[in-house]
């Protein structure tokens, strides 16, 4: 059990550092010894979910692909009630999108640097009005209907659908 956890744990810190890295930043990051570094990475690309570059860095490998594309298929099977839910409570269309896994100051800091330009000069972009979880969901609507109680009203459901999106998906870095 413990491989088992250690070997996610090691692909997570890959994905944390942007997809590729030696083994001696995975020992630093992981505090454990270099030969178990080495025996759970030979593990994963023999396994075929990691690959070794020709400059000895670790790199994660297609095969995550695969599964990653089966738990996004699910993913939208969990979220849809959701979504549903929350249109029936606000006659508004609800949006899911995958911004939300970055660190929240990540976050803040693109949409500092780029704002949250409107497509046209209806939009509203307020980002209140969306909430983290696993992916970011919000409502969208035309501005006449999105006046300031319905944003009062919507706030606290995006959050409550964040959070049992979460829970559901067993997302734990959620902050809401």
């Amino acid at each position: 059990m413990q491989s088992i956890e250690r070997g996610l744990d090691l692909l997570e810190r890959m994905a944390d550092a942007g997809g590729e890295v030696t083994l001696t930043e995975l020992v630093r990051r992981m505090g454990l010894p270099m030969p178990t570094i080495h025996r759970l990475m030979r593990t994963l690309v023999d396994r075929g979910y990691v690959r070794q570059e020709p400059s000895r860095r670790y790199a994660l490998a297609p095969r995550l692909t695969r599964l990653g594309e089966s738990a996004s298929r699910l993913l939208n099977v969990w979220v849809r009630p959701q979504l549903e839910n929350l249109v029936g409570a606000l006659s508004e269309t609800a949006n899911m999108a995958l911004l939300a896994r970055l660190d929240p100051a990540q976050a803040r800091e693109i949409v500092m640097r780029t704002g949250m330009p409107a497509q046209t000069p209806r939009i509203i972009t307020d980002s209140a009005l969306g909430a983290p979880a696993l992916t970011a969901i919000s409502i969208s609507g035309p501005e006449a209907r999105l006046t300031p109680s319905v944003v009062d009203r919507a706030v606290p459901l995006l959050q409550e659908v964040a959070r049992r999106l979460s829970t559901e998906l067993s997302y734990d870095d959620a902050t809401v």
